[in-house]
């Protein structure tokens, strides 16, 4: 179809692609839609003539009075609009057609797409340069196109973008022009009491905190907040960047004048005091007017401001009422707070901060954000803390400079500092009350977590001795965290202990902690809420005491595919299954391809960091490459991230969320199409059978043996990313398993050396990932996971689950490989001494775990029936299968010996060769060297059976030429045996070696004596070998008495 019957949906995917229309200023394009082409679903770009300098017919676009070097115009005119700074340009009036549905937050993500691929698109010029020997003025266009790439950067930084809601803001965001404020609320501690400073601001009567408007030259928050305070102090608090990196702070979106204006307040701890007369002194010799913006200075009291706080939590702001909040300072006077500080203090994260000042606890470095009266769009898709911008403004360089300097720099001035409080710890005076606290303080900066460390202390083989005696991971999180929040913890009281923490520890969970109020009741048995669920997890991680555990939480359809790829697994590595869905699921990855080659978790880091094209471990994204694919997110206790939504196992879980959840019907596509099936549907009707049409979230409890947690996790910050540079720093500095011991031991050891790591993790937001290796997955001694469902799957799910699966893998393999019943099956057969072939483990398990009686054959028990039936394409597979096979080894005499002529239950395979003619002459033919050495050694059994049937064999070899020296050696130790039979089978070797004129020596002198044996059989065998030498002349026919006798 040609473009200009495109349909409607087809011109919103030409919008797609509009800022690289623009960025080539391909004019024409849209044209009449002459230049688009509708094919199997998709839009071609035809005709790009019209694109980049030249017009369609060859003139310079310049002549126009286009400026080719930036792309502005183009995102105006293209789409049928005026160029607001050139109003004389023309405009595309077909633009509107197929560019008018774009929204302006549509055309900055096209933007910031497009700019990530600088490098790809000069390198795409120069190699087409190349290959067409030189483009005309080549620099010139080089240039344009970078410039053009710029231009579209500054319309980028320029608008004004509703800023996304982050639980967790970035330190390090950029200034937004006219949008963007700073401040530092400055804490001391005075007389014994917590006191926060502010100003009263000129001409008014209110009081707040220093800080204000961001200017373009700050190009970062945190450099405004620091110019500010050094500004509104006079210079009597000279705070450094370094001094905020590490401080809380908390954003705060709002409406109003300039909507979407957000304002970032730090905190900032162990000021000096400074006497308020001091400032009044200074205040008199500013000149400068932004030193002059406060009139006076006071201390408040923090427990006061937190008490005003409380009272007025939801008390509307009366704007024309500045006395509206009032308090007093040091000196008794009233102090009214300012309408935007208040503001700013009732926000939870920061009522957090002051109710830990109280009660003098070390406030957490969060980074956090709210909002007020703002349209702030809640993306759940996206990251939980802000992220880097996608680029600087390029006309404020310096900025970008500026930003990658503090960067990396970051951890030099963290270790500076680390060692300056080192050596200040050293050279205090050691009093003996409080030596073990400083000790463990000082050392909390070079504390390392080693492999082999934990493995010594945790004993040889496991440290089940260690864990034993500590709480559990939860457990421990839990008493941790309500103490530092000044919260008791109560031993042995889960539901209040939950209750407590999710009430007034998490920023998350306000709205639903009352379901764990104890008031509300326990949980009965077999009662499915999401209260029980939790409180289930919390007493069964006790009984896995000795195991290190690990949190997931997972859509129900997720863990429904899961539950498809571990019955596919236990059928195809013969594995059995449990009827109980909530301990059979093991496979928590599908496709088995990625995990090729990769052994462990040093394997898989290593594999990322080449795919991802960094040698950062801490830039490591598991949305990125096929992470996903290998290793899984976790938490390291139940309630981790209690201030991220969509980081939390517990908020994940109640909300009924998942990042970025996969297209189930091509993921299950991905897995059964590995068997050549198809067909979803079937599946998912199944699952809505038993689940309902709601997809609700599960959670996993992932316990892992110690003994390999090393091999199978590392522990991350967000996004899986490292918390050293490289992966080797951190394995030597922070091994799993000595980490986690050391946290249920030990957690204020633990929560110390966090701090002290390069990429600014807390005890809080610690999480891990998990190696998920099917054969790691599926080893129940390595690990075992637990499933809660907060809606059970109906009775059978699992029995029909795995029916299906396995008519399905039934059909595959009969389609896919022709499997003869004489070579693959055997009804009765039980012997399972040798290793299975695959598709012999998975005919044998199904159909026994179906309930039908049949068994693959091991080559063993085939051997024997294949000789039995002289079936040399059977012989032929055994050997293909194992070059070393034992052709001699004792079989057992199953199916083809009758016991009733006394044979016994074990007898060896060339006992049976005389039934195999064609086997035996393919084996001399291609097998006579290992048939003699095997016979040469089967003569020196005591068994009767061996040495007769080896003595045939050699009869046979005799027969076909084969082995002469070897059956002369054999024949001649039978002769001597006191067993007649033996004899008598070394007789009829002598007679067929001279047959072929081989050993007449040997068999004149053997006759000779055996003739006077008085054992009928044997003198019967020496005279037939006398006769043959008569015949054949090979002895003195005139020796009369030799003949008579």
């Amino acid at each position: 179809m040609p473009g200009e019957a495109l349909g409607i949906r087809n011109q919103a995917d030409v919008a797609k692609g509009f800022v690289v229309d623009a960025f080539m200023a391909n004019w024409d394009l849209v044209v009449e839609g002459k230049n688009l082409w509708l094919s199997g679903g998709k839009i071609y770009r035809m005709d790009n003539g019209g694109a980049l300098r030249y017009r369609a017919m060859g003139a310079f676009k310049t002549l126009t009075g286009y400026d080719f070097s930036s792309a502005l115009s183009d995102l105006y005119t293209l789409r049928g609009q005026r160029y607001p700074l050139d109003p004389t340009l023309d405009i595309n009036t077909y633009g509107q057609q197929f560019y008018g549905t774009l929204t302006q937050p549509e055309i900055l993500r096209q933007i910031e797409k497009l700019v990530a691929l600088k490098d790809v698109i000069l390198k795409t010029a120069d190699k087409y340069n190349q290959l067409l020997g030189s483009i005309k003025d080549y620099p010139k266009l080089i240039s344009n196109l970078v410039t053009r790439l710029n231009s579209l950067k500054s319309y980028h930084y320029d608008q004004a973008i509703p800023v996304n809601q982050y639980r967790q803001a970035h330190p390090f965001a950029v200034v937004i022009p006219n949008k963007s404020s700073a401040s530092i609320l400055i804490v001391t501690e005075h007389n014994g009491r917590k006191k926060v400073l502010l100003g009263k601001r000129v001409r008014h009567d209110w009081w707040g905190n220093f800080g204000g408007k961001a200017d373009d030259e700050d190009k970062t928050l945190l450099n405004a907040a620091v110019r500010e305070v050094s500004e509104e102090s006079m210079g009597l608090y000279h705070v450094l960047t370094d001094d905020l990196v590490q401080a809380p702070f908390h954003d705060l979106i709002k409406g109003g004048d300039l909507p979407d204006a957000l304002h970032r307040m730090y905190l900032l701890e162990g000021r000096d005091y400074i006497d308020p007369s001091i400032f009044k002194t200074a205040l008199r010799g500013q000149t400068d007017e932004h030193s002059q913006e406060y009139t006076d200075f006071a201390w408040v009291d923090v427990a006061d401001l937190l008490a005003l706080v409380k009272t007025f939590q939801s008390t509307p702001n009366q704007t024309d009422n500045e006395n509206q909040y009032v308090l007093k300072d040091d000196k008794r006077r009233d102090i009214s707070i300012h309408h935007p500080l208040m503001d700013m203090l009732r926000q939870a994260p920061v009522v957090a901060w002051l109710e830990a000042l109280t009660s003098n606890v070390k406030v957490k470095p969060s980074h956090t954000q709210g909002s007020i009266g703002s349209t702030v769009l809640k993306d759940p898709r996206r990251p939980s803390w802000y992220p880097s911008p996608p680029f600087f403004d390029p006309r404020a360089e310096e900025g970008e400079k500026l930003y990658n300097l503090m960067t990396k720099h970051l951890d030099l001035m963290t270790q500076v500092k680390q060692k300056g409080e080192k050596i200040r710890e050293i050279l205090k005076p050691i009093e003996p009350s409080t030596t073990s606290a400083r000790a463990s303080s000082s050392s909390a900066s070079s504390m390392t977590f080693k492999e082999e460390e934990a493995q010594g202390s945790a004993g040889s083989s496991t440290s089940a001795g260690d864990l034993s005696r500590t709480e559990t991971a939860t457990d421990t999180h839990l008493k941790w965290s309500l103490e530092q929040a000044g919260i008791k913890y109560t031993q042995g009281n889960d539901q209040k202990n939950i209750y407590l923490f999710l009430k007034d520890v998490s920023t998350i969970s306000k709205g639903y902690c009352e379901e764990f109020n104890p008031a509300s009741g326990t949980c009965a048995p077999g009662t499915i809420s999401y209260k029980c669920m939790l409180l289930e997890a919390v007493a069964e991680e006790r009984n896995m005491k000795n195991w290190f555990v690990f949190y997931h939480t997972l859509p129900g359809k997720m863990a429904f595919i899961y539950d498809i790829a571990t019955e596919f697994r236990n059928a195809l590595r013969v594995m059995g299954s449990s009827n109980d869905a909530r301990v059979n699921m093991h496979s928590l990855r599908v496709l088995d391809t990625f995990f090729k080659d990769l052994a462990n978790v040093d394997a898989f880091i290593e594999d990322q960091m080449k795919k991802q094209n960094t040698e950062n471990f801490r830039e490591i994204d598991n949305y990125e490459s096929n992470f996903q694919e290998n290793g899984l997110s976790v938490n390291i206790y139940l309630f981790g991230s209690k201030d991220c939504n969509y980081e939390s196992t517990f908020g994940m879980l109640h909300s009924n969320y998942t990042i970025t959840p996969p297209d189930y019907t091509k993921f299950l596509s991905h897995l059964i199409s590995q068997f050549s099936l198809t067909n979803t549907d079937k599946y998912f009707e199944l699952f809505k059978r038993y689940f309902g049409e709601t997809d609700t979230n599960q959670l996993l409890q992932i316990f892992v043996n110690p003994d390999v947690v090393n091999n199978m996790v590392y522990l991350s910050a967000l996004f899986g990313r490292g918390l050293y540079e490289t992966p080797l720093e951190q394995k030597q500095k922070l091994a799993p398993r000595a980490f986690l011991e050391t946290l249920r031991q030990d957690p204020i050891k633990a929560a110390n050396a966090l701090i002290s790591i390069p990429s600014s993790l807390g005890f809080q937001t610690l999480q891990a990932r998990i190696f998920s290796k099917p054969d790691m997955m599926a080893d129940s001694g390595k690990v075992q996971i637990k499933r809660y469902f907060r809606v059970n799957p109906k009775e059978g799910y699992l029995r029909e689950l795995r029916a299906m699966v396995r008519e399905d893998l039934t059909q595959w393999l009969q389609a896919k490989h022709e499997l003869s019943p004489d070579t693959l099956e055997n009804p009765s057969s039980s012997d399972t001494t040798r290793p299975l072939t695959s598709l012999q483990k998975v005919h044998r398990h199904m159909h026994q775990s179906s309930g039908i009686t049949y068994e693959t054959k091991t080559t063993v028990s085939k051997y024997g029936q294949f000789l039995k039936t002289d079936n040399l394409d059977g012989i032929k597979q055994i050997l293909a299968q194992d070059r070393n096979f034992d052709l001699f080894k004792p079989i057992a005499n199953v199916d083809y010996m009758d016991d009733s002529i006394g044979l016994p239950d074990i007898i060896p395979p060339i006992a049976l060769f005389d039934d195999a003619p064609k086997v035996l002459e393919w084996m001399i033919q291609n097998h006579s060297e290992r048939l003699k050495n095997a016979a040469l050694e089967a003569i020196k059994s005591t068994d009767e059976y061996v040495k007769t049937s080896a003595l045939k064999l050699f009869l046979d070899l005799v027969n076909k030429n084969q082995g002469f020296l070897e059956a002369l050696a054999a024949a001649s130790e039978a002769i001597k045996s006191t067993d007649n039979k033996d004899k008598r089978m070394g007789f009829s070797l002598f007679l067929a070696l001279v047959n072929k004129n081989q050993g007449v020596t040997e068999a004149i002198a053997a006759a000779s004596e055996a003739i006077k044996s008085t054992y009928y059989m044997t003198n019967h065998a020496a005279r037939g070998l006398l006769e043959a030498l008569k015949q054949r002349m090979r002895v003195d026919t005139t020796d009369t008495k030799l003949l008579k006798s």
